[in-house]
């Protein structure tokens, strides 16, 4: 997985990769669904998308939803899910956020912490008023993301900021979750951080306890209460969806795929794919190819 400002270049063109940008906002129709599926599937990022008309319907951790307009859809990085079908007037605004980005300290204040979680549901069908307010956010962002302003990538912090505030401000939150002290939330949030950094380099549970100073044992059970996940859970969806990627984006061996990826075998990439997928790399990229 990339960074977003690293698979701009790739996704959108050389004009759009300018330097740091960790953040996209545009306004999207039926026939771009698919280049923000492969920007999805390259990037570890955040997507928040508010529908202005139209009915999408899509797949989303195995589970089928349906959204219509004042619906806001929340895709998390690790989550498989694929898109269905989409009418012709589908219209939606589209608040792209790197993962290290999302989970910054700067961006968490005073919101909760679901944002760093497996959601519940993607769906969110948000009371008029709200939709507003977050439809309005979503297109001013889309107005500094266009210009060229000296503070534009400050501006699109704060309407991420304020939007997120928006989200957390609901009756009914996309997570059921209990209430964790700050200490708790704090580790999960820095291991989350952490993780989107290291997890190519670092598949051992003990690299991320050390790093966070704090036991083995005692980071094993709050990764698992916070998230109902284990941390190898999380490792392995990251591993998956780069391994997929590149099955279906490059042109690499799977040889070579499972050397990128650190596996001391071919065969054992090989079972680790067989196991999270249902089928072998070679059938995957076969079904899955244009």
């Amino acid at each position: 997985m990339y960074r977003l400002d690293e698979a701009l270049q790739v996704v959108y063109g050389e004009e759009a990769a300018d330097g740091k940008q960790l953040i996209i906002c545009n306004e999207i129709d039926k026939d771009i669904i698919s280049l923000i599926k492969v920007l999805q599937d390259t990037v570890a990022c955040y997507t928040f998308s508010i529908l202005t008309s139209g009915c999408l319907t899509l797949c989303y951790d195995g589970r089928v939803y349906h959204l219509t307009a004042g619906d806001l859809y929340i895709h998390s990085p690790e989550v498989p899910y694929e898109m269905l079908e989409a009418t012709e007037d589908f219209r939606a605004y589209l608040f792209v956020v790197d993962l290290s980005l999302a989970l910054s300290p700067e961006i968490m204040q005073g919101v909760s912490n679901y944002i760093g979680m497996r959601l519940s549901v993607p769906r969110l069908p948000l009371p008029p008023d709200v939709a507003a307010r977050i439809a309005d956010l979503m297109c001013l962002a889309i107005h500094y993301y266009r210009s060229d302003l000296p503070f534009r990538d400050r501006t699109l912090r704060e309407l991420l900021h304020l939007m997120l505030l928006e989200i957390t401000s609901l009756k009914e939150p996309p997570v059921v979750v209990s209430r964790f002290s700050p200490r708790v939330e704090d580790i999960f949030l820095r291991f989350l951080r952490l993780l989107s950094q290291s997890w190519l380099e670092h598949r051992d549970l003990a690299f991320y306890a050390d790093s966070l100073c704090i036991s083995t044992t005692y980071l094993s059970r709050l990764v698992r209460r916070v998230s109902g996940r284990t941390v190898q859970d999380f490792i392995n969806s990251l591993l998956l969806i780069e391994a997929s990627r590149l099955l279906l984006h490059t042109s690499l061996s799977v040889a070579q795929i499972a050397d990128r990826l650190h596996f001391a075998e071919t065969s054992s990439f090989v079972r680790f794919f067989q196991r999270m997928r249902g089928v072998s790399p070679t059938r995957y990229r076969e079904q899955n190819s244009l």
